[in-house]
């Protein structure tokens, strides 16, 4: 985790570097280097043997994402000036995968030449690393000995000595230098500023008092005699690789060295630093005395996000105890992964079948009265008798996060958790608020968060998050059915059984209203007309079928295998597979369908939540309905970016059926008829607000909704003044 250079200034209080002291040019590398987001040079001599020199620091700079700019003078190694200088073809072995770790990068950097210039020609080729040599318009070499890094909060800190960038400067000569910092007086704080602009405007040929050099122009140095006495310092580059140190260097060192592995030990934050939003969250929560209710869409980062929150609360204590509640096996063994890549110790995974839960219970009663015991646990196992009989007066040492949060409103599980003590909780859900509100479970959820719709403790729209690039964009293409009339009679019908009087509904009758719609029999035929479509545009791969659930007289996978084989029969070569809840083979299919063995998957509820599949570029939706989460959580999941070497996602595509009345129904019950009109057209709106401008899809949803007298804008004022 990057610490601010402010911290580091407190910790390490030095503004004065000396080569023959005991804090030299070299540690203030290894203090500042590591934290850096990004660092301008300004140098004399330059060796790459000064990264070899600083391998572990350059290590972490790199693996969290530095990129440094380093201008020197015409006077070069061979080696280097072939490797890094030299026009030369981007021939290099290295692969993205050996930039996994810190470990790795080190190794690289430490190891043998040419896989040691692969490494940094990589990074060259990457935007990361620019080493441009110059000379000064009047023939004069260029000799500073000057920088500014950068930390992650936008710090800087800058420095003016007689080092050089080289593995003496460093090391062996008599050096110095010193520095300044931009937060502690204005005055420093524009000459940083000023020196950073004027090695951006060097590299950006916009200095007219500097000449950018190529291969052709630099003076090599091949260990000859009447150099000036600091070429010298090149010719060390042949030398060794190894770094030979005072006893007094060495103690440093390796202090700083032990200092990195205690670092990379404790929990951090996965992925180096947080996003600023994800910070705001967590000031947010503080503010709310430590709880709150995070509304994210899908692909924001809601774990990471609580996680964050649960790092800042043990900087504080020291105490990492915390409990996380999710929906299902799938959601404990992602939350575990997560865990563990943050470097949580003592984590447990609990659910019902899970082989190692009695060993791993028997261990959870030792370690309860720790400072450190994290466990992943599913609703129904929350709620038993087995863990609350262990937890439930030591709730309140925890930090509680219920994933999925709306699934606390479930009875049973309400009326257990009110019970319940908590001082610090986390809910997180893209749409926290349930879609039966039968006895007040929504007011149970936002009093145990302290957190109220609309103003909920955190809030993360997926219109902010396809703006700032976290969710992809996506296409949207409407298609419309009409009921027949033996499912408008059936529509009528139970429609009249639902209200119960008194704001109460039959939510039995609401539900087999909305699987008839969701299994409308012209849905079939224009599934076989969008695979049409999709076959045209050469589209059809990586796409996800979201099918609706079985009736009394079909089973969901009967439903399922049903409209994979219509979609066989007419299109044979769409390679497909049945992706149901408890099925053995799950990972095996998710894992064809990434590497596009698999064209297309077919589901129902179990693509919903804890299965992230980034790959996808189409989905079907032949189900949606009126359950807001539910569509939401799909379009999220669809929409989730991914790249690799050979390929980078810009776009999904949606292909979305709304139910209709014809024109007869909608003349014979006029009212019903209408509400059930606003109620697909209420999806359809929030999918066409955010999906990507088309004015074809514009007039089609138009000249629809003219049949039966609207018009869009009308819709919208509807729906708003009824929201």
């Amino acid at each position: 985790m990057s610490k601010p250079f402010t911290e580091i200034l407190d910790e390490f209080p030095h503004k004065r570097f000396v080569s023959d002291k005991e804090v030299t040019p070299f540690h203030f590398y290894e203090k500042y280097l590591p934290h850096s987001k990004e660092i301008w040079l300004k140098f004399g001599y330059f060796s790459s043997n000064a990264i070899r020199t600083l391998s572990l620091s350059f290590a972490r700079f790199i693996y969290k994402g530095g990129k440094a700019t380093i201008i020197t003078n015409h006077f070069y190694n061979e080696n280097d000036a072939e490797e890094l200088i030299g026009n030369l073809n981007a021939n290099f072995d290295l692969i993205e995968e050996e930039f996994s770790s810190t470990e790795n990068i080190k190794e690289l950097l430490d190891g043998e030449k040419q896989h040691f210039y692969n490494c940094l020609r990589y990074l060259q080729e990457n935007d990361r690393l620019i080493i441009q040599p110059v000379r000064k318009k009047n023939g004069s070499m260029s000799h500073f000995k000057e920088g500014v890094f950068e930390d992650y909060e936008g710090n800087q800190i800058g420095f003016n000595g007689s080092c050089n960038f080289t593995k003496s400067g460093l090391i062996t000569n008599g050096e110095s230098m010193d520095i300044k910092v931009d937060w502690l007086d204005t005055i420093d704080s524009k000459e940083l500023q000023d020196k950073k602009n004027e090695i951006i405007n060097i590299v950006s040929n916009k200095n007219l008092k500097y000449d950018l050099l190529e291969r052709k122009d630099l003076e090599i140095v091949i260990k000859t005699k009447g150099q000036k006495k600091e070429l010298e310092e090149l010719l060390i580059d042949e030398r060794d690789l190894n770094i030979s140190f005072s006893s007094s260097k060495d103690k440093i060192y390796s202090q700083i060295l032990e200092e990195y592995k205690i670092e990379q030990n404790q929990p951090k934050f996965p992925y180096d630093n947080p996003y600023p939003y994800q910070v705001d969250a967590y000031k947010a929560w503080m503010k709310n005395n430590c709880k709150g209710l995070f509304a994210m869409a899908t692909g924001t980062g809601k774990t990471l996000t609580a996680i964050n929150c649960i790092l800042n609360e043990w900087k504080k204590n020291n105490v990492l105890k915390n409990i996380f509640v999710v929906p299902g096996k799938e959601l404990v063994e992602q939350w575990s992964k997560e865990l563990n890549q943050s470097n949580f110790s003592s984590v447990f995974k609990w659910y019902s079948t899970n082989n190692r839960l009695k060993s791993d219970v028997d261990m959870i009663r030792i370690l309860k009265d720790s400072d450190e015991l994290n466990i992943v646990i599913t609703y129904d196992s929350f709620i038993s008798d087995r863990f609350q009989n262990i937890f439930r007066k030591e709730l309140k040492d925890f930090i509680i996060v219920f994933d999925e949060v709306h699934e606390l409103g479930a009875p049973k599980r309400k009326s257990i958790v009110s019970e319940l003590t908590f001082n610090k909780v986390i809910g997180l859900s893209a749409t926290p608020l349930r879609l039966w509100d039968d006895n007040d479970e929504n007011l149970f959820i936002e009093n145990l968060f302290n957190s109220y719709h609309p103003d909920y403790t955190f809030t993360f729209s997926m219109e902010r998050a396809i703006k700032d690039g976290f969710l992809c964009k996506y296409n949207y293409f409407p298609y419309f059915v009409n009921l027949s009339d033996t499912e408008f009679d059936e529509y009528i019908e139970l429609t009249s059984k639902i209200p119960l009087g008194e704001d109460l509904i039959n939510s039995h009758a609401a539900i087999q209203r909305q699987r008839l719609l969701d299994n409308a029999i012209e849905k079939n035929d224009i599934f076989l007309d969008i695979l049409e479509v999709m076959v045209q545009k050469d589209s059809y791969k990586y796409s996800l079928v979201y099918c609706p659930k079985g009736s009394e007289e079909d089973s969901e996978e009967r439903r399922i295998e049903k409209l994979r084989r219509i979609s066989n029969e007419k299109f044979p070569f769409i390679s497909s597979l049945s992706f149901l809840g408890e099925s053995d083979l799950r990972k095996t299919r998710l894992d064809q369908f990434e590497i596009g063995f698999t064209d297309m998957l077919f589901a129902i509820k179990c693509l919903d939540q804890g299965v992230d599949i980034p790959r996808t570029e189409n989905a079907i939706f032949l189900a949606s309905g009126k359950n807001y989460r539910e569509f939401v959580q799909r379009r999220g999941r669809v929409l989730r970016n991914y790249s690799d070497k050979n390929y980078k996602k810009d776009h999904a595509n949606i292909y979305d059926i709304l139910v209709l009345p014809t024109m007869n129904q909608y003349s014979d019950e006029r009212n019903t008829m209408k509400k059930l009109i606003f109620s697909e057209f209420n999806r359809f709106l929030e999918f066409y607000n955010l999906a990507i401008p088309n004015p074809q899809t514009y007039r089609k949803i138009q000249d629809e909704l003219t049949k039966y007298g609207f018009t869009i804008e009308y819709l919208q004022n509807e729906l708003l003044t009824k929201e």
